[in-house]
């Protein structure tokens, strides 16, 4: 809801607080922000992108945030393409193991000369 603010400049309110239209910024990212696409985050305010990259997920492959679906894989999530051999970087569709120490995925291949390594 816009309200006119006590200087004749556009407010609005957003947290609980009045808010000058440039004034509201995003926590991560410290950009301006409307007040209509923002996610709150403990008394905070975050682009949708900022705050997935500070508070999502993360592909336990790649390491970057997961946004849609995924993976789960011995109670770790990756994106689709990033379940791959941690040797060859194969695919691993088709069937893998999982290191018995580095918990890491490998194609049949390579999991012989990975749990020797380990």
């Amino acid at each position: 809801q816009r309200v006119g603010g006590g200087d004749g400049r556009e407010a609005f309110g957003a947290l609980g607080k009045l808010w000058h239209v440039g004034c509201f910024k995003c926590a991560g990212c410290e950009r301006a922000i409307s007040a209509d696409s923002f996610i709150p985050h403990e008394g905070k305010a975050y682009h949708p992108q900022c705050h997935l990259e500070a508070f999502g997920t993360r592909c336990a492959g790649c390491q970057r945030p997961i946004d849609g679906p995924c993976l789960v894989v011995e109670g770790k999530k990756y994106h689709a393409a990033c379940f791959t051999c941690a040797e060859c970087g194969c695919s691993l569709k088709g069937g893998y193991a999982i290191a018995p120490i580095s918990g890491k995925p490998f194609c049949a291949a390579h999991i012989k000369e990975a749990k020797k390594r380990e």
